[in-house]
This record gives C-alpha cells, sequence and structure tokens, in this order.
C-alpha cells in the first residue's frame, strides 16, 4: 500500500499542500459509500478518496453501477487513465472518480461541491489533482475521467435515432449520479453542486446545461471556454431502407480492434454528435430556445484563446481562413492582426469564435430563465504571446494564493452569485446590459467586449468544418 505522501507525489507534485475527504462515524478517514466503505489519505488538512470506480462500461455501451467491495477499501492510488496517446498505462476500464475534502469533514456537513471536469478537446486527459487545493476553503472537489476519442464519441452506421454515440458524455451524467449517491457521507450537499470544466470541460458544462438525463442533477454551471456555437457533426442516424441498399462493417468486429489502434484512427480534436438522445440540437440552439438547465451560469474565454487549437483542431491557417464567405471583411475587423501574419490572425479568429463567441451566446441565452448568466473576458499580458492563451488562468483558480478571480469563483459556487462587498461589481449578462468582467487579471466591469467581430460572426457563421 502506497503511503499518503507517495500517493499524492504520484497525483502531482502540488497535490503535497493539499489532499482530501473524511469519513462519517467511522475510524477516522473513512466513508461509507453506495459500494462499501472507503479509506481515504490524509496530508496537510486535506483527505482524499483517489481512484473510487463509479462506474464501468462496455465498449460503445452505456455506463453501468460500478461493483461493490466487502470491508473495508483504501483508496490511495490514481485509476487507469482512458486509452489516449502518450499513455501505456491506459484501460478501457477507466471509469474513476476522486473525491476531496477538508480533513474531519462529517457526514452532513452540507459543503458545497465543486464538480470538476476535465479538458483535452475530448481525445486527452484526466481527472486529477488540479483543483484539490480549493477543498482547504470549505469544498468538496470531485475530479473523474471519462471515455475519450472513438471509445468515448462514436457514430456507428448501423445505430438509429435512439442509439446513443456520445459516450463519454453519458459516463459524466453518471459520476454526477454516483457524486448526488454518495455526497452526504463525505460531508457535501447533492443539492450544491457546481458543474465547471475548461474548453472539453467546459463544453461539457455546456453539454450537461441540455443533456436530458442530467436535468436537475446541479445546481450551477462554470464553463471556461466551451465552445457550443461551434458546428457540431450530426449522427448519420440512416433509416432500415438506406441501411439495406449499404455494406457497413459489423459492430463486433468493430469492437475486437484494439484501443491503441482506435486513439491512431484520431489524429486531431474531436466533436461530440448532435442529433442523438443525449444532444438533441446544437447545444448554442438550445440554449437559445431555452432549453438549457435554469441555473445560475458563468462562462468566457481569453483573448488568445486558439493559440495552438487551430491547429490540434486539424486546421492550417488557410484551411480555417477558407470557412469564411467573406474574407475581406473578416480581414477589415482584425486588421492588426493580419498586418503581423495569417497565422496569428487565424488563431485570434478561431478563439473568439470557438469560445469567446459560443460563451456569450449561451450566456445571454440565460435571461430567458430569469437567471443569472455571468460572462467574463481575460486580457492578461503573457510573455511571447499577443494574448491570453488557453488555459492560462488555471493558476490563478486554482493555487493557493489568494486573487480576485478566485475570490469571485468561490463565492459562486457557494451560493450561485459572483460577487461580494470587497470586489467590483460583476453585473449579469443581458441582451439589454451588456456587461462583462475583464480580467487583466485585475478585475474591470466593461460593456461592448468585442462586439463588432462576435455580432458579425453571429450574423455570419463560418460553414461547418466537417
Amino acid at each position: 500500500m502506497l503511503s499518503s505522501k507517495s500517493v499524492f507525489g504520484t497525483l502531482g507534485a502540488a497535490l503535497i499542500l493539499w489532499g482530501c475527504s473524511s469519513g462519517p462515524t467511522l475510524d477516522v478517514g473513512q466513508v461509507s459509500t453506495t459500494q462499501g466503505i472507503a479509506q481515504g489519505v490524509s496530508e496537510n488538512g486535506l483527505t482524499g478518496f483517489i481512484g473510487i470506480e463509479y462506474a464501468r462500461a462496455e465498449r460503445w455501451d452505456t455506463p453501468k453501477i460500478a461493483p461493490s467491495w466487502d470491508g473495508v477499501k483504501t483508496f490511495d492510488t490514481p485509476g487507469s487513465v482512458c486509452p489516449q496517446k502518450g499513455s501505456e498505462s491506459a484501460s478501457e476500464d477507466c471509469l474513476f472518480i476522486n473525491v476531496f475534502t477538508p480533513e474531519n469533514t462529517k457526514p452532513g456537513a452540507d459543503l458545497p461541491v465543486l464538480f470538476q471536469i476535465h479538458g483535452g478537446e475530448f481525445i486527452a486527459g484526466q481527472g486529477g489533482s488540479g483543483p484539490a487545493a480549493l477543498a482547504n476553503q470549505g469544498f468538496m472537489v470531485v475530479t473523474m475521467n471519462y471515455r475519450l476519442g472513438r471509445l468515448g464519441f462514436y457514430d456507428y452506421a448501423g445505430w438509429g435515432a435512439d442509439d446513443p454515440r456520445n459516450f463519454g458524455l453519458l459516463d459524466v451524467v453518471a459520476a454526477l449520479d454516483w457524486v448526488r449517491s454518495n455526497a452526504e457521507n463525505f460531508g457535501g450537499d447533492k443539492d450544491n453542486i457546481t458543474i465547471a470544466g475548461h474548453s472539453a470541460g467546459g463544453m461539457m458544462v455546456q453539454l450537461l446545461m441540455v443533456t436530458p438525463t442530467a436535468q436537475g442533477k446541479f445546481a450551477r454551471a462554470i464553463s471556461r471556454a466551451g465552445y457550443g456555437a461551434f458546428p457540431f457533426p450530426k449522427a448519420a442516424n440512416y433509416t432500415a431502407e438506406q441501411l439495406a441498399t449499404m455494406r457497413i462493417q459489423s459492430l463486433d468486429s468493430l469492437k475486437q480492434k484494439s484501443a491503441s489502434d482506435l486513439v491512431k484512427e484520431t489524429p486531431h480534436f474531436i466533436l461530440p454528435y448532435i442529433e442523438t438522445p443525449e444532444i438533441p440540437a446544437q447545444p448554442v440552439d438550445m440554449f437559445r430556445r431555452g432549453d438549457q438547465a435554469p441555473v445560475p451560469y458563468i462562462a468566457g474565454g481569453n483573448s488568445f484563446d486558439g493559440g495552438g487549437i487551430l491547429y490540434g483542431a486539424g486546421f492550417t491557417d488557410d484551411s480555417f481562413l477558407a470557412l469564411f464567405d467573406d474574407l475581406p471583411a473578416v480581414k477589415d475587423l482584425y486588421a492588426d492582426d493580419f498586418a503581423v501574419s495569417d497565422a496569428q490572425a487565424a488563431q485570434r479568429i478561431m478563439g473568439d469564435i470557438r469560445y469567446v463567441l459560443s460563451s456569450r451566446e449561451t450566456v445571454r441565452a440565460m435571461e430567458q430563465h430569469v437567471i443569472g448568466g455571468y460572462l467574463y473576458y481575460i486580457d492578461a499580458d503573457v510573455a511571447g504571446q499577443p494574448g491570453t492563451p488557453h488555459g492560462a488562468e488555471t493558476g490563478l483558480l486554482w493555487g493557493t494564493r489568494p486573487n480576485p478571480m478566485q475570490s469571485y469563483w468561490m463565492n459562486f459556487i457557494r451560493n450561485g452569485d459572483p460577487n461580494s462587498a470587497d470586489l467590483p461589481r460583476w453585473e449579469a449578462h443581458s441582451k439589454d446590459n451588456d456587461s462583462w468582467m475583464v480580467f487583466t487579471p485585475r478585475p474591470d466591469p466593461k460593456d461592448n467586449v468585442l462586439t463588432d467581430k462576435l455580432d458579425y460572426f453571429k450574423a455570419n457563421p463560418i460553414k461547418t468544418p466537417n
């Protein structure tokens, strides 16, 4: 068995400062879960339960309840990561969850729950220790794995309109169910769960907002760099008549392929499928027609969010710019960037469309529910960059040094409102109140951020790139 020190080292050096959950009226560090008694490891005021299996799933099947265990089981080792490039330890049995709480937290303590979903553009990543330090501020913090790549998001030609395609999304819903069933004994409040994530994690938040089976399972949401307004592929949904004229590979034969071979067949970022039971339509359209969860919501992006992302998505500068019907008009809007290079302009535009526009449109749609929608934009100087790159704010949000951005987030996770008396007022955004909180990283409330550019791209969407 690993010592607590070696366990936290495995999850990352930062965990030496962190830790997590506690236990009920059992021995110190033990919690009674729906599967059995779990023993956590404690360090520096926190207790962590690392690598609990929350569900199991066969390839391209919905997740099922994970098995129980007898006696007391110690959770001090990260579970296998889901198959992805560069991970020799990956396994398709990868649906593991990690729980972090202040040491000696008692059942029923009603701690707000931060349910953090990892990014990685749906082809990489794992639920590790990243935000665990936030448990020190009186939270139950949860991270988890979900299926990735073609193992997590797949459209088999023989499936019909009622068959799921977005298995990774269903995994996250199953993890939410697990948290709701077990939160009280870990000291968390199942009715005060904030789902949060960055990039693919932020997109997963936007998907959970519109996924029918996730409704009512969380109290608020934070989407950093989600991309629900970017064109998603449609599931094939062939009719029986169409299938009768087609020759398709059997699903059984596809299931014989190794996970590593399927990983190799996914060279670029992927997108979930719409027109499926999990995602009936383009996410931003579901927001606009009021089909999203009526919960307080924060979303936003960075001033150079597309830096590097453009190429990971499989584009070149030229192939991306070819998606615009009126490129001269786009060049006028981004004249300063094009004066430097097509590469800088293409990456800036990618970030503004994929992340910032998606954030504005999903936040703006929240006013239909008379629920607070809070919009942010990060424009902090970063050496060697023409703006704030993708994810550059993560250290501020998850670090151990208090700062205004983190304070807004913590306030929101506690009560659904980012504001407090010691911070500049962050107004809710709406069509008639185009208010943003701009972080430089100092908070600076502003109106009409990127309005001309975002309005242009809303009125002139890019061609579907798939």
